[in-house]
Parts: structure tokens; C-alpha cells; sequence
């Protein structure tokens, strides 16, 4: 179907859809609620459709209500795509839905203040998480927050001093791995030690995309982090003896984003940890993957590090 064949249809599809998403067919945390299935359908025909361009740009601010909706409202399920939708809105049409950007921005700073309270909150009972408590949303945000100030960057000077922070008390958050559970004996042992598991990853992963964050903030905006400099080389030496070696993209990333902090001026306050660098297993942790793949770009690391701060030594 042609973009000129598909506007007349798309003239009555997409009111009829945000009617549909906003006012008869509610959010549901059940993941076999009839409801949950048809919201589902919906967002995935509706971040189709979104590519047509022209005869979407008329119903753009209805479908930015909804997806916000989805994304603010709903459940991880149906956020996680209304996020994947964002990006590309945000991609095709730039200008026309900047309106949506300072609720978006918003909507993130709120989730990485409540990040500990995410993070502790229990997920064993068959039911969706919601929105405003998954990890998962988490965890893709910050890359979604870096777009957003490449194409928009207006809103950086507005925003980056209300990120900064509540990215340093996410940062700040230290949650061990659970060991005690207050939960029915009817559930297994077993499903319980590993929904604790894939939670903690999930919490590790966030944090160390909110790291990756922090690295674009310093960067580009160095005074923004100046005075919060002292606390990042504790942050990142708990970062590298937690990150287990099942998600080794996890490390990987963390390293990338060791990397860029390094290349700042921040990089003098790693003096004092700089025998710690020098433990291999800190730095790639005890996974066979870790230790083949990513030795070259830790070295490349530890080599930069001491290169630049040789004059401290």
C-alpha cells in the first residue's frame, strides 16, 4: 500500500485508536487480561504506521498522548514499546514533537529519583510491572535522554542541571544481592532465586547505563559534575566487583563508559584506586568472555589512565 492509498485509512484508524488506547480499553498489570492483549495489538500497529510520515504528521500530537500515556500509565510490556516508538517519532519528525520532550525529560528524572525504591520493589507474582517501577524502562532511558539532546538541543542547558543530581543518588544506590524472601510457600525456591538473580542484573545494568549517562554529562558539560567528581571512582571500583560475568555486555559497557570519564578531567581522582586498576580481575571480573574479549580495551584503559595522570604518580 502506497502513503497516498494509506492516508484515508490512516484518516480513520488512528482516531479510532488513541479512542480506543485513552478511553475504552484501560491499562492492565494481568499479561492474559483481554485488555493487556488489545492495548498490545494496538501499540504495535500504531509504532508502524508512525513511518508513514505525511499522513501522520495531522494525528502527530494524539499519538504523542498516547505513547506518553502508555509510557507514564501502563505496564513495562506496553512501555517498552511505546519507548521504542518514541525514538523513532523523535527521529522522523523532530521539530513537530519537540512539544512532547520537557514531559519525557520529566518522566526520566522521576524514575531515576525513585531508582532505589525501583530497585528493592519485589516482581514475583505473575503479574506485569508497572511503568513507573521497571527496571527494564530503567535501563533504556538514558540512551533515549542522549538523543533527544542531539536533536533537541535547546532543552540541555534547561535540563542538565536537574539530571546531574538525580543521577548521583542513582549512582549512589547500593543494593546487594537478596538472600532473605517474604514470600508464599506455595512459590518454588528456585523461581524465586532466579527472579532475584535476573532483578539484580537488571538493577546492575540500569545503573551502569545511568554511568554511561553521567560519561555524555561529563563530557560535554564538565561543570555541571565537578563537584560530584570525588564520588564517581568509589561508584565505578563497586560497579566492577558486582557486575557479574552472566551479562557481559553489562561490563563491557562499563568499561566503554570508564573510558570516557577518564578522558576528563576527572580522571585525578582515579590516582588513589590506581592500584586497584591494576587487578586484572577487578577490571574484567572472572567470565571467560570478559577475560578473551574485552582484555585489549581494558588495557587500553588502564594505559590511558596512567599516561595521563603520570605526573601525579
Amino acid at each position: 500500500m502506497s502513503r497516498g492509498q494509506a492516508a484515508p485509512l490512516l484518516h480513520d484508524f488512528i482516531p479510532w485508536t488513541v479512542t480506543m488506547m485513552t478511553r475504552a480499553c484501560p491499562p492492565s498489570l494481568d499479561p492474559t487480561d483481554t485488555r493487556h492483549r488489545c492495548r498490545l495489538a494496538l501499540l504495535r500497529c500504531l509504532s508502524r504506521v508512525i513511518t508513514l510520515e505525511e499522513p501522520v504528521k495531522p494525528h502527530l500530537a494524539d499519538i504523542c498522548t498516547v505513547f506518553m500515556e502508555c509510557l507514564t500509565k501502563d505496564n513495562e510490556e506496553c512501555a517498552l514499546l511505546a519507548l521504542h516508538a518514541i525514538i523513532d517519532l523523535q527521529k522522523t519528525y523532530r521539530q513537530s514533537v519537540e512539544p512532547m520532550v520537557p514531559a519525557f525529560l520529566d518522566f526520566v528524572i522521576s524514575l531515576l529519583d525513585r531508582f532505589e525504591q525501583i530497585a528493592v520493589e519485589p516482581r514475583v507474582d505473575g503479574r506485569l510491572c508497572p511503568s513507573g517501577a521497571s527496571l527494564k524502562i530503567v535501563l533504556e532511558c538514558p540512551v533515549i535522554v542522549v538523543l533527544i539532546f542531539q536533536l533537541h538541543r535547546r532543552f540541555i542547558n534547561d535540563y542538565i542541571g536537574k539530571f546531574v543530581p538525580v543521577v548521583m543518588r542513582a549512582l549512589a544506590v547500593n543494593i546487594p544481592v537478596p538472600t532473605d524472601f517474604m514470600y508464599p510457600a506455595s512459590i518454588n525456591p528456585q523461581d524465586l532465586q532466579n527472579a532475584a538473580k535476573t532483578t539484580h542484573c537488571d538493577y546492575l545494568s540500569a545503573k551502569i547505563k545511568i554511568l554511561s549517562f553521567f560519561a555524555y554529562i561529563s563530557r560535554g558539560f564538565i561543570a555541571a559534575v565537578r563537584q560530584s567528581a570525588n564520588d564517581i571512582p568509589g561508584i565505578v571500583m563497586e560497579l566492577l566487583k558486582e557486575t557479574p560475568c552472566e551479562i557481559p555486555s553489562a561490563r563491557k559497557e562499563l568499561l566503554v563508559a570508564i573510558r570516557h570519564i577518564l578522558s576528563t578531567e576527572i580522571r585525578v581522582c582515579f590516582v588513589p584506586f590506581l592500584g586497584a586498576f591494576l587487578d586484572e580481575r577487578l577490571l574484567l571480573g572472572d567470565g571467560w568472555t570478559c577475560q578473551v574479549f574485552f582484555r585489549p580495551l581494558a588495557y587500553s584503559l588502564l594505559a590511558d589512565l596512567i599516561h595521563h595522570v603520570r605526573l601525579e604518580l
